[in-house]
């Protein structure tokens, strides 16, 4: 983020909450929790970079 701060990010986690995987990710960036299909992914990724 230091260096690219506009820089778009989905992170995926098999945990019930981001939170769990750090703090600091869970609020920089965008969560798509498992399972997800292809279609949510693709959808999140296109409001990612829209």
């Amino acid at each position: 983020r230091a260096r690219r701060p506009n820089i778009r990010v989905l992170f995926t986690s098999g945990y019930a909450e981001p939170a769990i995987a750090g703090r600091e990710l869970a609020q920089s960036g965008s969560w798509l929790k498992k399972p997800y299909t292809a279609r949510e992914l693709a959808t999140r990724l296109r409001q990612l970079l829209d």
